[in-house]
């Protein structure tokens, strides 16, 4: 597997995403290039993703704590719609992965 670049901000996913938009492929097939940004880009969101909905659960609970029962209700719905974001993204990097065998 190719050596995947690190993100670690939202300014360095812009720069990746403008250089893979000057990368297409006219014959209509990702080339390895491309699958690897993809791979990149993926992993981000994935992790990115995570990363939220751990933040808000945790304030879910804070919310709670100080009797604002719906304020965390909805805040634990939104860590599960992107806990369900993600799969649909971890789907997307396996797909890649077995299209590349």
């Amino acid at each position: 597997m190719p050596k995947v670049p690190n993100i670690k901000n939202f300014s360095n996913l812009v720069q990746l995403v403008a250089v893979t938009s000057d990368c297409i492929n006219l014959e209509g097939v990702m080339d390895n290039e491309e699958r690897s940004k993809l791979r990149t880009i993926l992993d981000y969101w994935i992790e990115h993703n995570r990363q939220h909905s751990r933040e808000f659960r945790e304030w879910a609970g804070k919310a709670k704590g100080y009797g604002e029962d719906e304020a965390g209700k909805r805040m634990l719905q939104a860590a599960q719609e992107m806990d369900k974001a993600s799969q649909s993204l971890s789907q997307a990097l396996r797909s890649l992965d077995k299209e590349e065998l």
